[in-house]
């Protein structure tokens, strides 16, 4: 829902330390505005965009730990299994991560993008992109082909179908600790057809080259804040 941007250096990773609620460290950008406006345009004027400050962010975090602490003594309390999806996100955080992602991608979803030589070509990794997707907001380079992205959708907020898989995924893997899934008689996620079934990476859409310059006008125009204010009151 933001992205992170530091005005005081071009360094496009994060640059302020703070707690991680777990007695070591955790590193924020200095500012996090709408996933839409780029760096050049926010460093020119921050009082132009809404935006949180690296203290906000801090806060935010630290509130999601707790939170998360009462989740974990209520389940240990009652027998109860967690699913830490908020531990797979952050393990994802490219950017804030600067690209050292933290967690190991499913073998399975792999092994189908490596045996299809369409996808494969588009989600080709490069010293820049070291992973077939990741969680950057989507851009294309020639040939229609995803050089970024890939895990969360064009609204900034919701995973895409291979996002989605690898939630499942997580899932799967507790209710295997648990007993409830045996994984030697189910095939598990069809990760062939998850793919399949993820347009925006199959068949991204042409407009996504100039969907900055979209988002910016509707932004000037209210009607993305509309949609994020009623998406939020739901």
């Amino acid at each position: 829902m933001t992205r992170g941007v530091n005005v005081s250096t071009p360094d496009d990773g994060p640059i302020v330390e703070g707690p991680d609620g777990k007695g070591g460290s955790r590193w924020y950008y200095e500012y996090y505005t709408r996933f839409w406006v780029w760096d050049e345009d926010f460093r020119a004027d921050p009082d132009r965009y809404t935006h949180l400050t690296a203290a906000d962010a801090m806060h935010i975090d630290g509130t999601v730990d707790r939170y998360n602490e009462v989740i974990r003594r209520i389940a240990e309390q009652y027998g109860w299994h967690v699913v830490d999806i908020c531990g797979v996100l952050d393990g994802l955080a490219f950017r804030r991560r600067r690209g050292d992602v933290g967690y190991e991608l499913p073998t399975g979803l792999l092994q189908a993008i490596a045996a299809d030589p369409t996808l494969s070509d588009r989600l080709r990794t490069t010293p820049d992109k070291p992973y077939p997707v990741d969680t950057r907001f989507l851009r294309l380079a020639e040939g229609r082909r995803i050089c970024k992205g890939g895990l969360i959708g064009l609204d900034g907020i919701h995973p895409t179908t291979i996002g989605y898989g690898i939630m499942a995924h997580e899932f799967l893997k507790v209710m295997s600790e648990a007993g409830t899934h045996d994984p030697a008689s189910s095939p598990g996620l069809d990760w062939r057809s998850i793919l399949d079934q993820d347009t925006l990476l199959m068949d991204p859409p042409l407009l996504l080259n100039d969907l900055q310059n979209l988002l910016g006008f509707l932004n000037s125009l209210r009607l993305v804040q509309w949609l994020l204010k009623a998406m939020s009151a739901r």
